[in-house]
């Protein structure tokens, strides 16, 4: 409104004094107009000929929206169904169309094709089961374009006029737009609206918001494109912001001065540029905060260790004399090796038909089952033991996704009715991390209700308990170092070498990313910034192996499917809810239920094809080499400007190859048909750890994580897993604790369980 106030002021003063001057100015713009107009109509006609189809169709959307969309609907076959790869491709196509027309057919008149206004057109002509093409042609939108024709000339024009005018000030919001500066992005997380003089480095986030605000209004990408693709009104507000953020005070006026209709939002700018406090989130305060937390940290130690007046002999001396016999239930590793004994983690229980199930003690769902022990299988401490001679040991725990363990059970099998195959899972056993029995949107894999099969050997080490401050000796920094040493030593002994790298960085290798000119992004220090993408050709030869593992690939390209439909589901079901109380809210729910819904569709259809690719095999059956090229084929098709699919072919590869090596662990046949680089793939998460892998049975409590309070003997204590695959609370322990009394009575059904995270 300013801006115009200003123009109508100058037009009536040039009316006064220059009235010749304004009628020549006017005679010169309309020829200038008319000299502009009559190539541009001119070539745009002509281009009605002889240009694509597409790109034909959005010229005339340019100008007459409706009669555009129709024909684009037309001759995209959107008139009817498609699937999610049709609708995919069809959204590529008329992005690259869109592309072509703003590089070579430039209209000062009506500007490029936005890609707002055609989502806003297509969403109000689309059928129902074509609305998730908007979201594909978003996603086609915003990828980094190939290149720039010479037909964009005029673009590459107005960013080097913007150089000239706004040179100085764009560099600094092009620097955070193409690095992504760390301090941005840190001041991003603690920036508060109503006082953000407060926030860190608020010169550099208040220049990045606005940069985004701007970039979302002309379809750019916040990080990785350039402020001169703007048009040159918006380089200048955005010059205007930054001299206010960061120039001298002369300079944020004169800035004000030349954006008129903008001056109260920058003088504001400006004055909250005056009360910020200069304080920057640089390397070097961070690495000074790091020097003042180790310093802190050894201060600390010095009065642990004046407190507990040891020398290193007397602690050496004290962890020699408290180190506990304790029994590790030690996985069995490599897969195929011998497993003696009848006990294991996760599988199936030997518990006798007769006997029940347990169950919830309000919802009456029946218990996930963790572990078996054989009492046989257990070696003795010192000659004595609390636990029975023989018989089973069943643990079971509720695991749903709060994972607060407050309903477990303890079954005792004696040997008499223990030689019994293992029991099927009962049907009402609900999913692991479900809600209340019901499926959850949290899971990461609906339908799973118990973990694989790992065989244990049960051998002696020595662990030593959680001591606290109230034993001033054995609260000794050095002590509860040395200790903890000792009995990550001890547990490694028995165990595997360990495994220090896997393979599955050669699935998804890091490409570097490059903004819309097709030059390749990098940060303040000159440095590539690069992004992980699928590599089809880094799999495996042969991959999915056999009949088996195309099973697995598929299911777990059904689980992504089945999560999102959940998510979908779920969306769907809030927007009745009683805090979207406006017809606003409930319109973003029902937007967000709808890309969920969208996003789900595309997943079950890409497991479709999946499944369309490699058959119906038998489980142990090799894949065929034309099979396994066909999948290479459809795999290598997909393209990087695709993100969720790619990124569920990278979860369907990785979660689906770990679980053919943990199933093969108990499987002889399914471990021939895989290759080593199965094993090779995940040799990190399934090699025993001594420091993931502490499945101990009886001795002291453990002090890896926060204590459970457990009182009595502990029967058993499950470490977070990645082996079998087994979580509790946050990389936590579950342990089984039991008064001495009912162990001597065994009656195992009053045992408690407690869990406690890191």
């Amino acid at each position: 409104m300013i801006d115009r106030i200003y123009t109508f002021a100058l037009l009536f003063v040039l009316v006064l004094f220059q009235r010749d001057l304004l009628v020549a100015g006017g005679m010169v713009l309309l020829l200038a107009v008319f000299l502009v107009a009559i190539p541009t109509f001119a070539f745009e006609a002509l281009a009605q000929f002889l240009a694509p189809q597409l790109q034909r169709d959005l010229i005339v959307f340019r100008y007459k929206p409706k009669r555009g969309v129709q024909k684009l609907i037309r001759h995209l076959s959107l008139d009817v169904p498609r699937t999610a790869e049709e609708q995919k491709d069809r959204a590529q196509r008329l992005a690259r169309a869109a592309n072509a027309v703003t590089m070579r057919h430039p209209n000062p008149f009506y500007g490029p094709v936005r890609l707002k206004r055609l989502e806003k057109a297509l969403g109000a002509s689309l059928i129902p089961a074509n609305r998730a093409f908007a979201g594909e042609l978003r996603r086609a939108w915003i990828a980094p374009k190939p290149g720039l024709s010479p037909g964009g000339l005029i673009l590459h024009l107005r960013a080097a006029i913007g150089r000239v005018l706004f040179g100085r000030w764009l560099a600094v919001a092009r620097t955070q737009s193409l690095t992504g500066a760390s301090t941005v992005v840190f001041g991003l997380k603690t920036h508060k609206p109503d006082e953000p003089w407060k926030t860190p480095n608020y010169p550099d986030v208040m220049t990045f918001l606005a940069w985004r605000q701007l970039a979302d209004a002309h379809d750019l990408r916040a990080f990785g494109s350039d402020p001169g693709s703007l048009p040159l009104r918006d380089q200048r507000l955005l010059a205007a912001v930054t001299a206010q953020l960061h120039g001298t005070p002369t300079q944020a006026l004169v800035a004000r001065l030349l954006s008129p209709s903008h001056y109260r939002a920058l003088a504001k700018l400006a004055a909250d540029r005056k009360k910020w406090q200069p304080w920057q989130v640089t390397e070097t305060q961070v690495q000074a905060q790091q020097s003042a937390e180790r310093a802190t940290e050894q201060a600390q130690r010095q009065v642990f260790r004046k407190a507990g007046s040891l020398t290193p002999d007397e602690v050496a001396a004290l962890v020699s004399a408290t180190g506990q016999d304790t029994i590790l239930l030690n996985r069995v590793w490599p897969p195929g090796a011998a497993a003696p004994g009848n006990s294991w983690l996760g599988g199936l229980p030997c518990l006798p038909p007769d006997m029940d199930w347990p169950r919830h003690r309000e919802t009456g769902l029946p218990l996930h089952f963790l572990a078996q022990v054989d009492c046989a299988d257990l070696p003795t401490l010192g000659g004595t033991s609390p636990l029975p001679r023989d018989g089973l040991l069943l643990f079971f725990s509720d695991l749903d996704e709060e994972r607060l363990s407050e309903n477990d059970a303890v079954v005792y099998v004696p040997k008499s009715r223990q030689s019994v195959p293992p029991r099927a899972l009962p049907d009402a056993l609900p999913e692991i991390d479900h809600s209340g029995g019901k499926p959850s949107i949290y899971t990461d894999e609906p339908g799973k209700r118990h973990y694989p099969k790992w065989p244990v050997v049960p051998v002696v080490v020595k662990t030593w308990g959680g001591e606290t401050e109230a034993d001033p000796k054995t609260f000794n920094i050095d002590y509860l170092e040395q200790s903890h040493a000792a009995q990550e030593a001890s547990i490694a002994a028995v165990m595997p070498p360990q495994a220090t790298s896997s393979r599955m960085g050669d699935l998804f290798p890091r490409r570097q990313r490059k903004d819309a000119f097709g030059k390749t992004i990098v940060t303040a220090d000159g440095k590539a910034i690069p992004y992980t993408v699928f590599d089809a050709q880094a799999l495996p030869p042969g991959f999915p192996f056999c009949g088996a593992g195309a099973r697995a690939f598929v299911a777990r390209l059904q689980m992504q499917a089945e999560k999102q439909a959940r998510r979908a589901a779920s969306s769907r079901s809030m927007i009745t809810a009683k805090w979207n109380d406006t017809e606003e809210k409930r319109a973003r729910k029902r937007a967000e239920a709808e890309k969920e819904e969208a996003g789900a569709k595309s997943l079950a259809d890409l497991a479709g094809q999946a499944q369309k690719a490699l058959g119906d095999p038998p489980a142990l059956a090799p894949i065929s080499a034309e099979t396994s090229g066909r999948l290479l084929q459809w795999l290598t098709g997909l393209p990087d400007t695709a993100p969720d699919q790619c990124r569920a072919v990278q979860q369907a590869v990785s979660a689906a190859t770990l679980d053919l090596a943990r199933a093969a662990v108990t499987d002889p046949g399914l471990l021939r048909a895989l290759p080593p680089v199965v094993f090779e793939m995940h040799a990190t998460s399934l090699v025993p750890s001594p420091r993931h892998s502490q499945h101990l049975m009886l001795g002291p409590a453990q002090r890896k994580t926060n204590s459970t309070a457990g009182q009595g003997v502990r029967l058993l204590c499950l470490d977070s897993d990645y082996g079998p695959g087994m979580m509790f609370c946050d990389c936590g322990v579950l342990e089984y604790w039991i008064d001495p009394k009912d162990l001597a009575a065994r009656r195992f059904d009053r045992a408690v369980a407690q869990t406690a995270g890191s």
